[in-house]
């Protein structure tokens, strides 16, 4: 299933009601943990420390979602 709507899209929501930028990689978890097609990044085995989504990120990023595909 794809995500309808773009990355671009999510970090400027996300930016515009929580005052800050959540990085592309972890908008890429959070959508493999909700079903969506992502494509792996074509340094996706070089990050030694790969970020996490907090719960916060989480939250938002789904809010993100469900109030742009509308």
């Amino acid at each position: 299933m794809k995500c309808p709507v773009t990355y671009d899209e999510i970090v400027d929501y996300i930016r515009e009601h929580y005052g800050y930028t959540v990085q592309r990689c972890v908008i890429a978890r959070v959508l493999r943990e909700l079903g969506y097609e992502v494509r792996d990044s074509w340094h996706s085995g070089t990050a030694k420390n790969p970020k996490l989504p907090t719960n916060r990120d989480r939250e938002a990023i789904k809010e993100a979602i469900d109030n742009l595909s509308k």
